[in-house]
């Protein structure tokens, strides 16, 4: 028995009318699986670096205007600051940051909000000797690097291979929980693009950024 027979005797529908019904579905098919295909794309697929224990939905980062870093909290407390300034501005939004449990509170800017905060060193592995974090020069991609100071060794890489990933996306926070190994802050900046070109997924479904917290006790787990 031919399959369209069969439909027909089946559905009791006349060979014309489940012509038209296949047609129609057809489009809607395609334009699902565009939509798929829109919703999947990795530019707002949420990061996941190696040793990753906290991870914050942040705004859209508006390029080059915008900068964003991450400090550790004044007092030695187990918090950060998400610093979200404007160039040419005074205007600064800050957001502290409880670790690891990721409450948060806005707080007030501080008054040298211009002024840069000098970065704790950084001992990633817990090993006492100081590591060193290497930035990949490349245009669209940018490359985190954290290289042992002991042996050389890369123990920590991460790359955001997408456009406006900025050269100043790795901030180490010192050892916020006290286990012995340091903590580094990632950022992952994301811009809606369809203002500038056509990229419809990031007008129906919007774009945001991230802020990635990486422990070093957590490593290759």
């Amino acid at each position: 028995m031919r399959p369209a027979t069969f439909v027909r005797q089946r559905l009791g529908l006349p060979l014309s009318l489940v012509g038209c019904i296949a047609a129609g579905l057809v489009p809607c098919i395609a334009a699902l699986a565009v939509l798929a295909l829109l919703a999947l794309d990795p530019y707002r697929r949420p990061p996941r670096p190696d040793g990753m224990v906290l991870r914050l939905a942040i705004g859209e980062v508006d390029f080059p205007e915008q900068h964003v870093s991450v400090v550790p909290a004044p007092g030695g407390r187990p918090a950060f600051r998400i610093r979200n300034r404007w160039n040419g501005e005074e205007r600064m939004e800050v957001l502290e940051v409880a670790f690891p449990s990721g409450e948060s509170r806005v707080v007030p800017p501080p008054e040298d909000a211009a002024s840069p905060v000098p970065a704790p060193p950084l001992d990633l592995d817990g090993d006492g000797v100081l590591d060193h974090v290497r930035i990949g020069p490349d245009l669209f991609e940018r490359t985190v690097d954290v290289v042992s100071g002991a042996t050389g060794a890369v123990i920590f890489s991460d790359r955001d291979r997408f456009e406006h990933a900025r050269k100043e996306r790795a901030f180490p926070l010192g050892d916020l929980d006290g286990d012995g190994y340091d903590e580094l802050a990632l950022v992952h900046p994301r811009e809606d693009r369809n203002a500038y070109d056509l990229e419809p997924g990031d007008a129906l479904f919007g774009v945001h950024g991230w802020v990635t917290v990486v422990s070093g006790g957590r490593l290759g787990r």
